[in-house]
């Protein structure tokens, strides 16, 4: 009895396992084509992160493919002799989301790099959920009091916790790095935690994937950070005035 109790627990967890990775990563897919519009094969693209650079080449349609990508800001380069290398960079890929990016490269000395300056903005055009998300630029200029797991209140269609016409906060999903972190008791916001350890914010409404549950409201899905390859810290300093004088 013992171990066929351990071995449905083993095939529990050996369950959980992939399902939580694929609502977690990302992917970042497009096509390369020259000027005329033509696609190209062969085409060395590279997706760069802060934990290193990941390489591919475009097949016989021009099409190219990175999967598993962990949420965050990356550089998209394409390379191919005969053209002008060409960058992309602040490609944002979103939780469980796919971020296309499109390169046209066009004839010119490989010494040559064209670089495309701004933030790109994606638009998965794979799946039907209404997607919003909050940076990790918005969530440190937000005020001190607001930074806590209601932040989601700051998403479109919410308002006092009722999301998309739906019930309270008892209606809402609420995960960390894709675990529901809710009151089991209550349903509502029960595990709080400083900002800075997140990377971005997703809340999903409606056309949200099956796999999340029966959750009437938002499928809000905190993204703590990672680390990379380079050193990096953050300190805050928080302060009053009252009276003229500093508290």
């Amino acid at each position: 009895m013992m171990k066929t109790r351990s071995l449905l627990i083993a095939l529990l967890v050996l369950a959980v396992v992939p399902a939580f990775g694929q609502t977690q990563l990302g992917s970042v897919t497009g096509v390369v084509k020259d000027e005329q519009g033509g696609a190209l094969p062969g085409v060395t693209v590279t997706l760069t992160g802060k934990t290193g650079s990941r390489s591919t080449t475009s097949d016989t349609k021009g099409e190219y493919r990175f999967a598993a990508i962990a949420p965050g800001a990356y550089e998209v380069k394409a390379e191919m002799s005969g053209f002008r290398p060409k960058r992309i960079g602040n490609v944002e890929v979103p939780v469980a989301s796919v971020a296309n990016v499109d390169l046209s490269l066009s004839v010119g000395g490989v010494t040559e790099t064209v670089d495309v300056v701004g933030e790109a903005t994606m638009v998965d055009t794979t799946s039907a959920a209404s997607n919003n998300s909050l940076s990790q630029d918005i969530l440190y200029n937000m005020p001190i009091d607001r930074r806590s797991f209601n932040i989601y209140n700051f998403a479109p269609g919410i308002s006092h916790s009722a999301a998309f016409g739906a019930g309270g906060s008892t209606a809402n999903a609420l995960l960390l790095d894709g675990v529901d972190t809710r009151d089991p008791d209550g349903g509502t916001d029960w595990t709080f935690y400083n900002y800075n350890i997140m990377d971005q914010v997703q809340i999903q409404g409606l056309g949200a994937p099956a796999e999340y549950g029966g959750y009437t409201g938002a499928i809000v899905n905190t993204i703590s950070k990672s680390g990379g390859n380079r050193y990096a810290g953050l300190f805050d300093l928080n302060y009053a005035k009252k009276g003229g004088v500093f508290l």
